[in-house]
């Protein structure tokens, strides 16, 4: 519909026509909201979001086949694929600055005092 509509195509009918899926239950309804008048700049613009609609589209389709192949696995758009034997529940939430021992002193190298001053000043 959207091409027919970049495509100089203005007849609501027709247009309305096109509908697929649930907007077909719709056809009265959306003939009316397509009654009006599409200009050339209209058309333009639309063009380019159809453009850019398409481009990312076809950079999720590589980005999709590019896991699947460093997977190993068929992984499809709109499936529920299966990465690895890990379940899919998620345990609990880190409350926030329950790991901050862990990451500022023994992985950033901070000493000890130092986080309990941030925590004194508020920093953190």
């Amino acid at each position: 519909m959207l091409e027919a509509i970049v495509n100089g195509e203005q007849d609501s009918q027709r247009l309305a026509e096109m509908a697929q899926g649930k907007l077909r239950n719709k056809i009265p309804e959306l003939q009316e909201a397509l009654q009006g008048r599409v200009s050339r700049h209209h058309r333009f613009l639309l063009r380019e979001l159809l453009d850019h609609h398409h481009f990312v589209e076809s950079k999720m389709q590589r980005i999709e086949q590019e896991v699947a192949e460093r997977l190993g696995k068929n992984v499809c758009a709109g499936t529920d694929g299966q990465f690895s034997d890990t379940p899919g529940a998620v345990g609990s939430i880190p409350r926030p600055g329950e790991h901050n021992e862990e990451i500022y002193c023994s992985i950033l190298g901070h000493p000890r005092e130092e986080l309990a001053r941030w925590k004194e000043e508020g920093v953190i």
